[in-house]
């Protein structure tokens, strides 16, 4: 199995070479056979990374050992599920299922266009191949995953995997931000493919769109996913900590949010031509800088891969690309000037290039905060980290100018917005905006202005939301004569994509709001309480009841429950405990509890046992944070609906 894998990988080095070159020569001299042919090399690369990728799964499930990878992450005792989610649980793995995510995507550009001779799609192909020999030369000469224990006999049982892996989220959250990650190759290779093929105009934007809001969706659900891992893994009542890896996560997202609010101008006033280019491209490049983030060992993460041989081979890799598209660009300028100017400062084209200009404000922000440490030693020779202050302090206030712009956006009139365009569409928001305000103020006298301008802005957003809603059900109960229900039922369905991007907005604006509760307002109590010990925490009351002792298949439990009323009445029983794990000499996590509400959680982990039976407790009560899980998965709906459309045309519509 090992030889059919490692044989697997470098076939598809040869595959991918071949493919560039048909696809290559065979649109330069118009020759359908080079075309097909080369076509037919993505297919067979696509077919030996699925081969590659089979092998290391059948490795992990019958403990192949002599393989160092599954030796590093699995074990006899680690239950299956975990077993096959090991696959990815390691840089190796990782770069491989990215691989066999390249190829898949190169398969079903190829099946897409199998019918069609286009041109566009050529060279997108040689871009996307081009990035899979790049991750094929990867893992096959630096970070090859069936790498095998040669002087020695296989050892009988892995090391097991990382206990902080061994999570529900965390078995959903890499291959998501890897999908998502990967998936921001394909609108990168739509661009650079117009570029290289001359057809620079806006054919290759909604050629790209499906993948861009898919790898979106993707993108937002990994980090969603880590999110909410964080919260109930590590033990310490946050779910961002702006950590370097977090943050790598978060700079594409970030990027390509910019460019699916920016790519409307280049449709709708066919502006920012190579704006939008340099949008998606830096989207691509920050996914690899991410990567090699993770896997250089140059900044400190709980998140991070061991330290990799090969990480600034992906900082070459973002040099060659970059240039690449560049040196198109420059060579297709006079097709990449704007058909038209901006008319006026009021006007949805130039609310849009703001909101894309805030995006990219908060993003180079973050880069720079987590880069700083390298910065200041490369400079002045000590490493110098910058913390969380640093980052609310930057980022808070240009959050909430983004909130802000989300309610303002949509309503504002292309080329110039008038007085009656304004007064009709933003004066009763603005109002119901300050009188919200104000009587939050007057019920909650500690809040402050950070949190006062996130109610007035979240107040702002949901009404200009709610008005367009109103508007556009009454207009089509006037016009149909039907009852509002179903006028507003067809009024979303037949404008997936505009109502789908304003549910996406409301879910912001819950994101928002349970960030600024969370963050701003969370109780914590740290107490070494003996058996029959209670005590008080916000309108809890908590009692240790009694130890327990549970012994798992890879781990063992040690744990307490603590019953929680709240003004007499039992509300909820918290099992917090330690587990020990065998397999990685007895390492120790911290299982913790949480009782969660609509308005607030109280979140409860275990420390310490101490030998006279008293344990040691941390307590956190949050407000609000499960405003942000909802909001995120509004967020996600909202998109799916906005894609809902292309995607049927992607499925059953050939490419014109």
């Amino acid at each position: 199995m090992t030889n059919i894998g490692n044989l697997s990988l470098i076939l598809t080095i040869f595959a991918t070479l071949w493919a560039i070159f048909a696809l290559t020569y065979g649109s330069k001299k118009r020759s359908k056979d080079f075309i097909d042919s080369g076509k037919r090399g993505v297919n067979c690369a696509f077919f030996l990374v699925t081969l590659a990728s089979v092998m290391l799964v059948y490795g992990f499930v019958t403990r192949d050992f002599s393989i160092k990878y599954i030796y590093h992450h699995s074990s006899r005792s680690l239950p299956l599920f975990y077993t096959i989610s090991a696959f990815w649980a390691g840089q190796e793995g990782s770069l491989l299922f990215w691989l066999w995510l390249l190829s898949l995507f190169g398969a079903i550009l190829v099946w897409r266009n199998r019918k069609t001779q286009d041109e566009l799609a050529n060279y997108t192909l040689v871009a996307i191949v081009g990035t899979e020999l790049f991750f094929a030369l990867v893992v096959t000469l630096w970070s090859n995953p069936f790498a095998q224990f040669i002087y020695q006999s296989p050892p009988e049982d892995g090391l097991g995997l990382n206990p902080l892996l061994q999570n529900f989220y965390m078995i959903f959250h890499p291959p998501t931000l890897f999908i998502g990650f990967a998936g921001f190759t394909v609108p990168f290779a739509y661009a650079l493919g117009a570029l290289m093929s001359g057809r620079s105009g806006n054919l290759w934007i909604p050629r790209s769109r499906p993948w861009t809001i898919f790898s979106w969706i993707f993108l937002t659900l990994g980090i969603v996913l880590g999110g909410k891992w964080a919260y109930v893994e590590l033990g310490w009542g946050g779910y961002w900590a702006w950590d370097p890896i977090e943050n790598a996560s978060l700079f594409p997202w970030l990027t390509a949010t910019a460019f699916l609010h920016a790519v409307m101008i280049q449709e709708r006033r066919n502006m920012l031509k190579i704006w939008n280019i340099a949008l998606i491209t830096l989207t691509f490049e920050l996914c690899l800088f991410g990567t090699f983030l993770t896997r250089s060992g140059i900044l400190s993460s709980v998140h991070a891969f061991a330290a990799s041989k090969s990480p600034f081979v992906f900082l070459g890799f973002i040099f060659i690309s970059s240039v690449a598209i560049v040196g198109f660009a420059i060579l297709r300028k006079e097709q990449l000037q704007s058909a038209n100017r901006f008319d006026a400062l009021l006007s949805r084209e130039s609310s849009f290039l703001i909101n894309s200009l805030l995006l990219l404000g908060l993003t180079f922000a973050t880069w720079w905060g987590t880069m700083y440490p390298i910065i200041s030693e490369i400079f002045i020779g000590k490493k110098i980290t910058v913390g969380e202050p640093f980052f609310n302090l930057i980022n808070r206030p240009i959050g909430l100018l983004l909130l802000i712009l989300t309610g303002i956006c949509p309503l504002i009139s292309w080329r110039k917005a008038t007085a009656r365009n304004f007064t009709r569409n933003f004066v009763t928001p603005l109002a119901v905006a300050f009188l919200g305000t104000i009587t939050s103020y007057l019920f909650y006298r500690n809040l402050g202005i950070y949190s006062l301008f996130c109610i007035f802005a979240s107040v702002f957003v949901v009404v200009t939301i709610l008005m367009e809603l109103f508007r556009g059900t009454r207009a089509r109960v006037r016009r149909e004569r039907s009852n509002p229900f179903s006028a507003f039922w067809r009024l979303v369905w037949r404008n997936k994509r505009r109502y789908g991007g304003y549910i996406v907005h409301i879910g912001i604006v819950l994101v928002f709001i349970g960030i600024m509760g969370s963050t701003g307002y969370k109780t914590k109590t740290q107490q070494s309480l003996a058996q029959g010990e209670s005590f008080r925490i916000g309108r809890y009351d908590v009692m240790y009841i009694e130890r327990f002792s549970e012994p798992k298949r890879n781990v063992h439990l040690e744990g307490v429950r603590l019953n929680v009323t709240n003004a007499g009445k039992n509300v909820a029983t918290l099992t917090p405990a330690l587990a020990f794990y065998q397999q990685k000499n007895q390492q120790t996590t911290s299982e913790l509890d949480i009782h969660s509400t609509f308005l607030r959680d109280l979140y409860a982990s275990l420390s310490e046992i101490e030998s006279d039976g008293r344990v040691a407790l941390t307590f956190y009560i949050t407000p609000l944070v499960g405003f942000i899980w909802l909001g995120c998965w509004i967020m996600i709906a909202g998109a799916i609906i906005a894609v809902l459309e292309l995607f049927q045309n992607f499925i059953f519509r050939r490419p014109k």
